[in-house]
C-alpha cells in the first residue's frame, strides 16, 4: 500500500517537472538570438539548370539565408531549400526556413526558356558560429565573369520593332551591362532573349545571362516619343576570343561617308551632286532638296543637266534606311548660278574676281530667295 502510494507520488512529481522543463527549454530557444553575417552572393542562372549548392556556417546549430531578391520565371523555374521553401516568381526581402545544423541546401531548376537570378545578402544562425559563412556546390560555382568596355548607343524612333545581337566569340555565357536605359514608360520596351524586360528609366543595370556566345535584344516603340539606351560593357564566361560585336537592324547606324560640296556654275551648266552612306541595314532611299523644297529623289547622285538662274541655293540630301527607318540629312552645299558667260577667266586674278563674284552672286541668291520666301 505504501509502496503503491510512493509510486503514485513520484510519478505526479515527475509529470509536474517535465512540463516545466519543456517550458523552460522552449523559452530558452524562443529567446535565443539569431546572429547574422552580410554577404553578396548573386546567382544568375540560364536555361535547363538543375543545380544545387550549400550555405554553411561552422558552429551553427540552426542556419537560414536571407534574399534581397528572387526573380525566377513564375510557374516554370523554381528555387527550393532543403528546409522546405519553394519559390517561383518574383520576391523581395525574404528569409528561408531554418535548417537544423550548420548548413542549408538550395536547388535551382529552370526550363528551356527565360533566365533569372537570386541574391543572398545575409546568412543567419543560432549557436556559436565560427569563421565566415561559405557557399559551395555547382549552384554557386558560376565561374569568373570577364568584361569588355564598349560604347554602343542606340537612339530609337517611333514605331520601331527591331532586334539586334551582341556576340562574344568563344563565350559560354554572355550578358550586357547598360549604363542608361531611357524608354517611354508603359509604351516602349527593351527586352532580351534571356528574359529581361525594361520600360522606363534605368541606370547601371546588367541583363540576365544567356547561354552560348550571343544575347539578343529587341526594342519596341509606339508612335510617340523617342528614347535611347547605351551598352557600355559586354560580360562573359568562357575563353572569349576576339572583340565583342553587335549586329542586326537594332544596331545599324547609318552615316555619310561623302557629302555634296558647294560650287558655282553658269546658267545652262550641268550640276552633279553626290552622297555616299555606310552602316545602313536595309535599302536606302534618297531625296534632294533645294532650300527645303524637294527637287529630286531615288538616287544618291543629283543631276541637273541645264541649270537655271533660279536653281542656285542650298542643296541637301536626305537618306532613309528602310530597314530601320533611320533618317539622316547631309550638310547644306551652296550652289551659286551666274548668267552665262559671266564667270571670270581662270588664274590668280581670275580667282580673285571669282571670289568677288561668289560674294556678289551669293548676295544675289540670298536676296532673291528672301524675296520669294513670303510667297511660298
Amino acid at each position: 500500500m505504501g509502496q503503491s502510494a510512493w509510486k503514485g507520488t513520484s510519478m505526479r512529481k515527475i509529470s509536474g517537472v517535465i512540463p516545466v522543463a519543456i517550458v523552460l527549454l522552449w523559452g530558452f530557444a524562443a529567446g535565443a538570438q539569431w546572429q547574422s553575417e552580410t554577404v553578396n552572393w548573386p546567382v544568375y542562372y540560364v536555361e535547363n539548370w538543375s543545380l544545387s549548392g550549400t550555405v554553411t556556417k561552422s558552429g551553427a546549430t540552426q542556419v537560414r539565408v536571407h534574399f534581397s531578391a528572387i526573380d525566377v520565371e513564375e510557374g516554370y523555374d523554381y528555387l527550393t531549400t532543403d528546409s522546405g521553401n519553394y519559390w517561383t516568381g518574383y520576391y523581395a526581402d525574404v528569409t528561408s526556413n531554418s535548417n537544423a545544423g550548420s548548413s542549408i541546401g538550395l536547388t535551382l531548376t529552370s526550363d528551356d526558356m527565360f533566365n533569372g537570378y537570386f541574391i543572398i545578402d545575409r546568412v543567419e544562425w543560432l549557436g556559436t558560429g565560427t569563421g565566415l559563412a561559405t557557399k559551395s556546390g555547382p549552384l554557386f560555382d558560376t565561374g569568373t565573369w570577364s568584361s569588355e568596355t564598349v560604347n554602343w548607343r542606340v537612339d530609337y524612333l517611333e514605331d520601331w520593332s527591331l532586334s539586334g545581337t551582341v556576340t562574344k566569340p568563344g563565350a559560354t555565357q554572355v550578358r550586357v551591362h547598360l549604363s542608361t536605359i531611357d524608354v517611354e514608360y508603359g509604351y516602349d520596351y527593351l527586352v532580351t532573349d534571356s528574359g529581361c524586360f525594361w520600360s522606363g528609366y534605368y541606370t547601371d543595370v546588367t541583363s540576365y545571362a544567356e547561354s552560348g556566345s550571343s544575347i539578343e535584344l529587341a526594342l519596341i516603340s509606339d508612335f510617340m516619343i523617342n528614347g535611347s539606351f547605351i551598352i557600355d560593357r559586354v560580360e562573359w564566361q568562357g575563353t572569349g576570343t576576339g572583340p565583342a560585336t553587335k549586329s542586326g537592324p537594332l544596331f545599324a547606324v547609318m552615316t555619310f561617308t561623302e557629302t555634296p560640296t558647294g560650287k558655282w556654275a553658269e546658267e545652262g551648266d550641268t550640276l552633279m551632286l553626290t552622297v555616299s552612306v555606310t552602316g545602313a541595314f536595309g535599302t536606302v532611299t534618297y531625296e534632294w532638296f533645294l532650300d527645303g523644297d524637294l527637287v529630286g529623289a531615288g538616287s544618291s547622285t543629283y543631276v541637273d543637266n541645264s541649270l537655271a538662274l533660279d536653281e542656285g541655293g542650298s542643296y541637301t540630301c536626305r537618306a532613309t534606311d528602310l530597314g530601320t527607318d533611320q533618317v539622316i540629312e547631309s550638310p547644306p552645299a551652296l550652289v551659286l548660278v551666274f548668267p552665262a558667260g559671266s564667270l571670270p577667266a581662270t588664274g590668280m586674278a581670275g580667282l580673285g574676281m571669282a571670289a568677288l563674284a561668289c560674294i556678289v552672286g551669293g548676295l544675289f541668291v540670298i536676296t532673291r530667295h528672301r524675296a520669294k520666301a513670303p510667297t511660298r
